[in-house]
């Protein structure tokens, strides 16, 4: 159980029907007279309660996933709890997808407390809603080939997962257009061999020639290019926005909470546990101390633009150098710099912390894959729907990265 000092928790008490008046004779006669308004209404008050509290703990559990369904008069839940089982430290579209496979997994409502807490409640610079929204079956790990094939499935039937009862379906704005890639000739063996895992792993994506590029994109310039690749499926972009609210909005009505501010550390236990092998011992997480947030200057580099991307842009496409920046925005991009993978699973000190983060650019597409992964650690205690961990912890302190040429 994690300490958090921020708000009240109410607690909802349950109340059985009444019953016959005590001492009432169970082979009472059957009234002929009407009863008082008043006696109606006193006994029809109790009834509905009860009802009402009823169908809040059991609608949720129909259909396995859960409903968004509250009681008119019962209580939101709007103020976090004073303590939780799991915070969760960021609120964006990650942190809200483990949210939500904390609860999905779970599949009880008023069972584990799983806080989310957010820095920015606006999202105005938050790293999710900046993002382009791409999603791409191309990387040369199987690893993050297949969060994109487990996340590709799930905004598929995104509706199936995240939607709420009584609320309008969900649209991502999904905009099929795959990904290309280019490869000199000194990279295009490489390049083959990387589609033909991806093909392996059951991804669609096809090998071009020049004349093949040149019939696809006439507007393209192919005269140093040896070969191509194209995803033909689940590939493409979409709002982040909306995956973003969607993972919130279901997460809520399964009871989730969530706060406004920043995490800038943790109060460990004294309690060492037996050292693991190349670590000094651990220790557990009591307390999660958070301050106001501080957000961070987002400006443009637009002379780095003009100076640097314009130019290969206009090399690549001639087209461009009649083209002229009419808007442009900036975004955080979490960088891992040890090998650009995402950092998934349990710390190697603090027993009860779970990491994901690093993502190097791909979060938002993995996030769904990413969110289950980090909740079935929490919930089974290990991975069961994808085995992500080679993308733990381990490899930074061994000093062995894992490298994914589809990232620069």
């Amino acid at each position: 159980m994690l300490r958090w000092a921020r708000a009240l928790r109410s607690r909802s008490g349950r109340r059985s029907p009444p019953g016959p008046a005590a001492g009432a004779a169970p082979d009472r006669p059957l009234r002929t007279a009407a009863p008082l308004a008043s006696d109606f209404f006193r006994e029809l008050g109790p009834y509905l309660k009860h009802m009402a509290q009823t169908l809040k703990e059991q609608l949720p559990t129909l259909g396995g996933m859960g409903g968004g369904w509250t009681p008119p008069g019962s209580p939101s839940g709007s103020h976090p709890p004073e303590e939780a089982d799991v915070v969760v430290v960021g609120g964006g579209v990650v942190g809200w997808s483990v949210a939500y496979w904390l609860k999905a997994l779970e599949r009880r409502r008023y069972g584990m407390k799983v806080l989310v807490v957010e820095r920015d409640p606006t999202y105005s610079q938050a790293s999710t809603v900046l993002s382009v929204g791409g999603i791409r079956q191309q990387f040369s790990l199987p690893e993050n080939i297949r969060m994109s094939r487990f996340s590709a499935a799930f905004l598929r039937n995104i509706n199936e997962h995240l939607g709420v009862l009584n609320e309008p379906p969900i649209d991502i704005q999904f905009q099929p257009s795959g990904y290309l890639f280019l490869a000199s000739p000194q990279n295009a063996a490489v390049l083959e061999a990387t589609v033909q895992l991806q093909r392996e792993e059951g991804a669609q994506v096809a090998l071009l020639s020049p004349t093949q590029l040149k019939e696809k994109f006439p507007w393209m310039d192919t005269e140093d290019v040896a070969v191509g690749s194209y995803g033909l499926e689940d590939e493409g972009w979409f709002d982040p926005w909306t995956l973003l609210n969607a993972f919130k909005r279901k997460a809520m009505s399964l009871g989730v909470c969530s706060c406004t501010g920043e995490v800038k550390g943790f109060v460990t236990s004294a309690e060492d546990t037996a050292p693991r092998q190349g670590t000094a011992g651990t220790a557990r997480i009591k307390y999660v101390h958070e301050e106001e947030p501080d957000p961070s200057d987002l400006s443009v580099d637009h002379e780095f633009f003009q100076e640097q991307i314009w130019p290969r842009l206009a090399r690549r496409v001639p087209a461009f150098e009649s083209l002229r920046v009419r808007s442009s925005w900036a975004g955080y991009y979490d960088y891992n710099s040890f090998d650009r993978n995402a950092v998934l699973g349990r710390h190697p000190r603090l027993e009860n912390m779970f990491l994901a983060a690093g993502f190097s650019g791909h979060g938002l597409q993995h996030s769904p894959a990413a969110g289950r992964a980090v909740a079935e650690l929490v919930v089974k205690g290990g991975y069961q729907s994808l085995d992500l961990s080679r993308l733990g912890w381990g490899r930074l302190v061994e000093g062995e990265p894992l490298q994914e040429a589809g990232v620069v």
